[in-house]
């Protein structure tokens, strides 16, 4: 390794079908010295990085103290991520460790899809109309109140990213959806 290399840091949460993505952080370390930040230990994986750091993302204090430590030793000057589930981490850890980055306040609002349609709706933007439910009885009342009957888009506050968002075409399919998603969801 050359010691003039920025260290870059890699979240990445662990899922087989982003081999390709650290193949292409593996290209990366002809300019950069990479640290992998998984949550997972996966011996595969040091193959694609100068470092690894391994911790739990449910322990963001505990990860954020090896991340200190780890620039002290060896120097950090970014990070970045390949995991959308590490979006909000990876910017409290920027944060913390004074690296350029988006502000972890910020980031998290910008995630919240229904913090972020009220900010949108306060400053004059338009946008789809949107409601918070928070029980299949409320979900229910702004089905027959609000869409009569046509169809509508239900996006869990659950689960990775937009992939269990369904297009509803009945109370029914919204009370399946809704037991089958959110029960578990407060």
């Amino acid at each position: 390794m050359k010691k003039n290399k920025l260290n870059l840091g890699v979240f990445y949460w662990h899922n087989p079908t982003r081999l390709g993505n650290l193949q292409l952080v593996n290209e990366l370390r002809n300019d950069f010295e990479i640290t992998l930040i998984s949550n997972e230990n996966i011996p595969s994986i040091s193959k694609f990085g100068d470092h690894v750091i391994v911790n739990s993302y449910s322990n963001p204090e505990q990860l954020i103290d090896k991340l200190k430590k780890h620039k002290k030793r060896y120097g950090l000057n970014g990070l970045i991520t390949l995991s959308e589930g590490a979006v909000s981490l990876m910017a409290d850890s920027a944060e913390q460790l004074k690296l350029r980055g988006n502000p972890a306040r910020q980031t998290r609002n910008g995630r919240n899809k229904y913090l972020m349609r009220k900010k949108f709706q306060e400053v004059g933007i338009p946008q789809p109309a949107f409601y918070k439910v928070a029980s299949l009885e409320e979900a229910l009342f702004v089905a027959e109140t609000e869409f009569k009957g046509k169809p509508f888009f239900l996006k869990p506050p659950c689960l990775g990213g937009s992939s269990y968002c369904s297009i509803i075409k009945s109370q029914d399919q919204l009370a399946k959806l809704w037991k089958f998603f959110l029960m578990e969801v407060k």
